[in-house]
């Protein structure tokens, strides 16, 4: 994950190859931890950030503005 900015905003790029396994992903938890020992988790409900990998040339994108931890 990477922080944008100066904000309290952190994003993430799942990258499709040809490696990756064709079906259904779902996002299921997410933990994070800082260098100073704090952390913080989300388990959004099953199928709110599913998709649906294809093909390796099948860019998905998934909005996650509204996931606050």
């Amino acid at each position: 994950m990477t922080r944008v900015g100066e904000s309290n905003v952190f994003e993430y790029e799942f990258v499709v190859t040809e490696y990756t396994p064709v079906g259904t992903w779902i996002i299921s938890d997410i933990s994070v931890h800082d260098t100073t020992g704090n952390s913080a988790s989300f388990s959004p409900d099953r199928d709110t950030y599913a998709f649906e990998v294809t093909d390796a040339s099948a860019p998905t994108v998934i909005d996650t503005e509204d996931i606050l931890i």
